[in-house]
């Protein structure tokens, strides 16, 4: 039978059937050619991600490195500030001690001035003798010396000519100075406080001398107690100023120093 015209018959053994149309086959590459565009653009944003991420990777890295590099200039920093203050430091312990050995050489070279000063003082008045009073001869046929100077009282007695016996009690020792008169002489004992037992007494003076040395004593005392420098005085006017003051002293005995 012949088929008519106009009309297609398809043979239902024929594979016509399983082929798209040209269309479909359209449509189909369509949607391959969008899968395989989306699948790049995926493809793209992972690398642009992975790109991101890799450059987020070296940045941190990279600000890691700074951070090392700045700790370390810091740290480095540090230890320079630390070594100058411990060389300041040393510096300035280096200059007090310094400062303090100059001081310290000052002040001794001060006390050796002040102890020469002191001794020259003491040389040179020493040998200045405020009073001098002696026993009555022939009462006495080797008389016996009373001296006083600015430091001491020296009792000198003698039994022969060329024989003499010299005690010296300085004045801050002495405790007490007593007079005892009969119708003509006086005698003259002083104490020491460190010997209380043992008065020094010299006998057969005048009253009037005996009394003066009294007086010179006892102002002396006081003197010498209140730390009054009497080497600057001139020597008459200093047993004159001696003399008041023991007369103002009168019988009142001294308290004695310890």
């Amino acid at each position: 039978m012949l088929p008519k015209k106009g009309v297609i018959y398809v043979d239902p053994t024929s594979n016509q059937a399983d082929t798209p149309s040209t269309e479909e086959a359209q449509e189909n590459d369509r949607v391959a050619s969008n899968s395989a565009s989306s699948l790049t653009r995926q493809d793209q944003n992972l690398n642009s991600q992975s790109n991101q991420n890799s450059n987020k990777s070296q940045v941190i890295e990279k600000n890691s490195k700074k951070k090392d590099i700045y700790a370390g200039i810091k740290g480095k920093m540090h230890d320079v500030v630390q070594k100058a203050r411990v060389n300041l430091d040393q510096s300035d312990i280096k200059e007090s001690v310094v400062a303090g050995e100059k001081e310290g050489v000052k002040d001794i070279h001060r006390e050796e001035i002040k102890s020469e000063e002191q001794f020259e003082s003491i040389h040179s008045t020493s040998n200045i003798v405020l009073y001098e009073c002696k026993s009555v001869f022939p009462f006495q046929l080797v008389p016996d010396l009373l001296s006083v100077d600015l430091h001491k009282v020296n009792i000198i007695t003698k039994s022969f000519p060329f024989i003499k016996n010299i005690q010296s009690i300085y004045i801050d020792d002495v405790s007490e100075v007593d007079v005892n008169t009969s119708l003509i002489f006086g005698s003259l004992t002083i104490k020491d406080k460190f010997f209380a037992d043992q008065a020094h007494t010299i006998t057969h003076l005048k009253i009037s001398e005996a009394m003066k040395a009294r007086r010179i004593i006892q102002g002396l005392i006081i003197a010498v107690r209140e730390q009054i420098d009497l080497s600057r005085i001139d020597e008459k006017e200093l047993v004159r100023k001696l003399e008041d003051l023991g007369q103002a002293v009168g019988q009142t005995r001294i308290p004695v120093k310890q």
